[in-house]
C-alpha cells in the first residue's frame, strides 16, 4: 500500500552536497558528475550553484573539493533520483572518484522567498 506524500515531500527542496575526491581523480570526478547531472534532470533536479575550492588538498580531512547546491521539485523526486538504476550502475565510477560526501537537505523558507521577491522587484 502506497501512502500519500506529505506536503513536505511535495514541496521543492534544496540539497547541499559537499564532495571530497581522491587525489588525482579530477577527470574521473568530472565525468561522473556529468552523467549524474544528466540523470538528475530526469527527476526535475537542477544544479543551482557549484563552488570549487581551488585550495582543496583532496584530503577527506580538509575542505571539500566542490560544494553543489541542487534543487528538486520534491523530496520524493530526490529519493527517486537516488534510487535510479542508471545512477546505481555508476557506483564504481563514483567510488573511484569521490572519497567522501556530506549531504544536507532542506527547503527554501518563506522568508528567503519573500526576500528574493523583494530583491527582484527592486532590480526592475
Amino acid at each position: 500500500m502506497r501512502t500519500v506524500p506529505s506536503q513536505a515531500e511535495k514541496s521543492p527542496i534544496e540539497v547541499v552536497a559537499s564532495l571530497w575526491i581522491h587525489p588525482g581523480r579530477v577527470a574521473e570526478f568530472e565525468a561522473y558528475e556529468h552523467e549524474a547531472t544528466r540523470i538528475m534532470q530526469k527527476y526535475g533536479g537542477v544544479v543551482r550553484n557549484v563552488v570549487r575550492n581551488g585550495d582543496a588538498t583532496h584530503s577527506s580531512d580538509g575542505p571539500p573539493f566542490e560544494v553543489h547546491v541542487l534543487r528538486f521539485p520534491s523530496l520524493e523526486a530526490f529519493q527517486s533520483y537516488r534510487a535510479d538504476p542508471e545512477l546505481a550502475v555508476l557506483a564504481a565510477e563514483r567510488n573511484a572518484a569521490i572519497s567522501r560526501t556530506e549531504v544536507s537537505i532542506g527547503e527554501t523558507t518563506r522568508e528567503t522567498r519573500a526576500a528574493r521577491g523583494k530583491q527582484g522587484a527592486e532590480a526592475q
